[in-house]
């Protein structure tokens, strides 16, 4: 039961996190998810120590204090720079099938790794009975005879 519990929390905390909102929220928050526009390696707005980003960031600031929520804050951004701003692509359209094509196709050839090997195995269960014994050629009744005695002293 208390490994049950732990799951839901590990699972729904993050979930939890993004629900509960844009009450806390900070300027490096919100300038974790921009990439700095003046062409600093891609860096993140929250971490690159260029002019560039220090202006964002005052101006998120400022933006904050108005009132706003990150979301809006990243929409104007991305409405002003385009949306090579976001760090991370909006889960809708074409950038939410990007983002879960790999998941589907992990998943899928897991599965199918699944059935194969349990087929495999069933397979192998069934022909692990008794040995397979040939069959003599007709006619010659002495290898037959001499076939059936050795396999007698083999299985005593």
């Amino acid at each position: 039961m208390r490994r049950r519990v732990a799951l839901i929390v590990v699972f729904l905390a993050p979930a939890l996190a993004l629900f509960a909102g844009g009450a806390g929220t900070t300027v490096d928050e919100v300038a974790a998810n921009l990439v700095c526009p003046c062409g600093c390696d891609n860096m993140i707005v929250s971490s690159c120590v260029c002019g560039t980003a220090a202006q964002i960031r005052a101006e998120i600031g400022e933006k904050l204090d108005a009132g706003m929520t990150a979301e809006q804050i990243w929409e104007e951004f991305a409405r002003r720079y385009g949306r090579q701003i976001l760090a991370t692509p909006p889960a809708e359209g074409f950038h939410l099938t990007v983002w879960t094509l790999p998941f589907l196709a992990v998943f899928t050839a897991g599965w199918l790794l699944t059935r194969l090997l349990r087929r495999w195995s069933r397979r192998g269960a069934t022909d692990a009975g008794e040995p397979a014994v040939p069959e003599p050629i007709a006619g010659d009744d002495e290898l037959l005879r001499r076939m059936q005695e050795e396999l007698r002293q083999f299985q005593q």
